[in-house]
């Protein structure tokens, strides 16, 4: 059994916010292209963020860029 890398805890929509925030973009920006408030993204980058075990945005920008494959996977939480 092949143990899950950090990022595949993340939902779908988890994982959509955590590429936009560590692409750079602001809460706004990261709220008008997935479609919520900022407020909502905020809710999910604290939970991201507990998720990871991390407490930076740098932290979780590194983890983003992990090799793709680990990317790659379908998660339903």
């Amino acid at each position: 059994m092949r143990r899950r890398s950090s990022i595949e805890r993340l939902s779908t929509r988890e994982l959509e916010v955590a590429k936009g925030f560590a692409a750079g973009q602001t809460y706004k920006e990261v709220a008008r292209s997935v479609g919520v408030s900022p407020c909502t993204v905020r809710h999910h980058l604290r939970k991201i963020y507990n998720k990871l075990g991390i407490t930076r945005k740098a932290q979780g920008a590194q983890l983003i860029q992990e090799p793709a494959h680990a990317l790659n996977t379908t998660n339903t939480h």
